[in-house]
């Protein structure tokens, strides 16, 4: 049973966000979490245009401000061609929610050692990227 924790109405208001991997599962919860509490968010994704767009919208309805970014967050020019495109829409980032991972879905015995590694790789980064560069 999952139980939800009411946040404070509006305690994150004015504040900007941008959520990697937001169009499923932990990092959709959290893009909405973040706008239920008053924040503009960016939900960040690399495939699923109609989920992310279907996030967005759910946000948008509910009187919140919200865009989808589609990029790849193991690719440096993605990375930097999203946070200019959130700093054009949005003015700044506030909050940076590194979520996104790639994984292959496989028993871990059958995955090789880089299989494994992928998702670190992607979150350091996505760190380091949004401090300016590699």
């Amino acid at each position: 049973m999952v139980r939800r924790i009411d946040i404070q109405e509006n305690i994150l208001n004015g504040q900007r966000a941008l959520v990697t991997g937001a169009n499923s599962g932990i990092g959709k919860a959290i893009a909405l979490s973040l706008a239920d509490a008053g924040a503009r968010v960016v939900v960040n994704y690399l495939h699923g245009d109609d989920k992310a767009e279907e996030i967005v919208e759910e946000i948008r309805n509910k009187g919140g401000e919200a865009l989808a970014l589609k990029a790849d967050v193991s690719k440096e020019n993605e990375v930097r061609s999203m946070f200019k495109n959130m700093y054009d829409a949005f003015g700044s980032i506030d909050i940076l929610v590194n979520n996104a991972g790639l994984r292959k879905d496989a028993p871990v015995h059958k995955m090789s050692l880089e299989e494994m590694k992928t998702p670190k790789v992607i979150s350091l980064r996505e760190n380091v990227s949004s401090k300016g560069g590699f």
